[in-house]
């Protein structure tokens, strides 16, 4: 292949551009986000608007989203088969329509708000700019994986694991490097603008590494068991409540339906609890996580909460609710060793997320990013074992599977469960 050196320059040029603008909508984006968070903690009547937001949501997106209810399986058909621009609608829509869901209480995550964001912004950078450039084909497919990259790394703070992240989630088992200059570009830029425009990152205890000795891989392993499990649970779960709920009610009836099941049963476990720590992202029951063991329960109910959430068609991602239940469940787990708790709530921070989204190298790089790099390799041992426990399971219905040789380790859950291979549509 040909290395041009203009039509790359422009291209890098063009990721730095989608770098900027998806952080800078990805910070105003968390700072909305801190300001209802806030104010729904300390006005908890507030949480009885979420099945009139349900409505509301459902409504704009039935009357004036056409392709944006997709989400963020927009953008990966638009990099497999493309077909037709994505909307730059998206990126407004699905901003608010998160910020009401957490204004209700909704537990949904912020991840998938920011790679929307991202894949809307760049797809109409390069529509809107092809013209400039004569002779010159710009390579849509890598800037969209840049637009994911960028509001990945926007998002959780973490620009290694989202340029990763951009290589790696399209595709299991090839990570497409050929765009590993616009990703990394555009991730590291994504992440440089949340910081200028003075909105922080959220931070979490910091744990030691503890001296190693061999009942730690014992743990590790069950840790990740566990978490792999749980993603298997959490993406058939989610699936068949969004079945029953659509074969039943129509979209702005089903939103109105979850959104009052939702308080209901936020009210009725915090009855039991004393709090409501599992409405919204949950990141105060996180970084409790790290310093005392969770309940076994915390996992479970966080994982139904926000299945109902988002089968409901609330928006948001899944990416700080699958930290919720990764973290309590490392936590839980600690409580049955001599361990601090938060050694395998590190270890556990994305490996429901990870297994979930096939994503296990740029889980444990945001691992390393936030907690050392000497979690790294114990993270990515988690993580490949989780990975094997969720089975053919994707929390993006479109991203593509290449390692069909490597079936008998990829059915994981299924397999052992089923004794039958499934992976074949």
């Amino acid at each position: 292949m040909k290395f041009d050196f203009k039509k790359n320059l422009i291209q890098i040029l063009l990721a730095a551009v989608i770098g900027v603008l998806t952080g800078s909508a990805s910070a105003f984006f968390l700072w909305l986000l801190g300001l209802v968070t806030n104010y729904r903690e300390n006005h908890i009547s507030v949480l009885f608007l979420l099945p009139f937001i349900g409505i509301l949501i459902a409504w704009v997106y039935d009357r004036f989203g056409k392709e944006s209810h997709q989400g963020t399986n927009l953008v990966f058909i638009e990099i497999h088969t493309p077909a037709k621009k994505v909307p730059l609608r998206m990126a407004p829509f699905v901003l608010f329509g998160t910020i009401l869901t957490h204004l209700g209480g909704g537990s949904a995550g912020r991840e998938g708000t920011a790679v929307q964001m991202g894949g809307a912004i760049a797809d109409n950078i390069v529509h809107r700019t092809q013209h400039w450039f004569k002779n010159i084909t710009i390579n849509r497919k890598h800037l969209l994986m840049a637009g994911l990259a960028s509001g990945f790394a926007a998002a959780v703070g973490a620009p290694w694991a989202g340029f990763v992240f951009g290589l790696e989630v399209l595709i299991v088992g090839r990570p497409q490097w050929l765009a590993a200059a616009e990703t990394l570009v555009a991730a590291w830029i994504g992440y440089w603008m949340v910081g200028l425009w003075g909105v922080a990152h959220t931070h979490y205890p910091q744990t030691p590494f503890p001296e190693w000795h061999w009942a730690l891989l014992i743990w590790m392993v069950l840790l990740g068991a566990v978490c792999g499990a749980s993603a298997f649970c959490f993406y058939h779960f989610e699936k068949w409540l969004a079945f029953l709920l659509s074969k039943k009610l129509s979209n702005p009836m089903k939103a109105f339906f979850g959104g009052a099941l939702l308080v209901i049963l936020f009210f009725a476990v915090s009855l039991w609890t004393g709090n409501f720590k599992y409405c919204g992202l949950g990141l105060g029951a996180i970084k409790d996580a790290f310093l005392n063991p969770a309940k076994v329960w915390d996992p479970i109910v966080k994982l139904f909460f926000t299945a109902l959430t988002l089968a409901s068609g609330f928006k948001g991602g899944e990416f700080i609710p699958l930290v919720f239940v990764g973290t309590t469940w490392g936590s839980a787990l600690s409580g049955l060793t001599s361990l601090a708790p938060g050694f395998l709530t590190t270890l556990g921070f994305v490996a429901v997320f990870g297994a979930a989204s096939n994503t296990p190298i740029a889980c444990s790089i945001m691992t390393a990013e936030l907690f050392g790099w000497e979690y790294f390799l114990p993270t990515l041992l988690v993580q490949v074992v989780a990975f094997y426990f969720s089975g053919h399971t994707s929390i993006y219905k479109h991203q593509q599977f290449s390692f069909r040789k490597w079936a008998w380790f990829q059915e994981g859950t299924p397999y052992l469960l089923r004794k039958r291979r499934f992976w074949k549509k």
